[in-house]
């Protein structure tokens, strides 16, 4: 498969499915709404257990991006509700909104990204286009506890020094963008998020397998 047809073929041929199909595959996710605009304005937030597709389309006109947690909660989204770990995850730029990097370098850069990830032994579950990046999400068997949080943070470490990614993104608490739902933060621009990869029915992975299969040293 010719490299400049990989991100075009995974566009049209991959399956996407409804935000609820996602969300089985992570019980007790959050909803998180944001301000995608530059204001960031906080009374736009808000964060529910409760996926409503009606709200959320009332959020997104007013200017919201829509976002969840892999990650298991209760009585809300903080580290000291956290239930269990059962994903990991990462986000990964090609850019920044308004950097100025034209769109054939962030295609080219999205493409690269994409290959290396499928190229994987132990491919992720699913990943996510963005505006300006990929999402990436390993599905793993729940771990709980301090063990939970501790491989967690090892798997999380390791996967960055390996595929790069926002460093600032390896809260356990952390959301990523509901696919489905549009990227707003140029509102002249808006850009459907989209599944890139699905194997959202592929068992998840111990996460001592991601430890081991993608340890780099520091």
């Amino acid at each position: 498969m010719h490299m400049e047809n990989i991100l075009a073929i995974h566009r049209a041929e991959t399956k996407q499915v409804e935000p609820e199909k996602l969300l089985c595959y992570f019980p007790d996710h959050f909803i998180q709404y944001l301000d995608d605009s530059p204001k960031k304005d906080p009374q736009k937030a808000l964060c529910t257990d409760i996926f409503d597709p009606v709200k959320t389309g009332k959020k997104q006109e007013n200017g919201c991006g829509v976002y969840f947690t892999p990650n298991a909660f209760v009585g809300g989204r903080k580290i000291a509700n956290l239930v269990h770990v059962q994903a990991v995850y990462l986000d990964l730029d090609c850019c920044k909104e308004g950097d100025g990097t034209s769109r054939e370098e962030v295609e080219k850069r999205k493409e690269e990204t994409l290959m290396g990830l499928i190229a994987a032994k132990l491919q992720p579950h699913i990943v996510v286009e963005t505006k300006n990046g990929i999402q990436v999400v390993w599905r793993v068997i729940p771990i709980g506890g301090e063990k939970g949080l501790q491989m967690f943070r090892e798997a999380m470490d390791i996967l960055l020094r390996r595929f790069g990614g926002d460093p600032g993104a390896k809260d356990p608490t952390r959301v990523l963008r509901l696919p489905g739902y549009l990227h707003l933060k140029n509102p002249a621009e808006p850009f459907k998020c989209q599944f890139l990869l699905n194997r959202l029915d592929q068992e998840p992975y111990d996460i001592q397998a991601i430890i081991d299969e993608f340890y780099l040293p520091p």
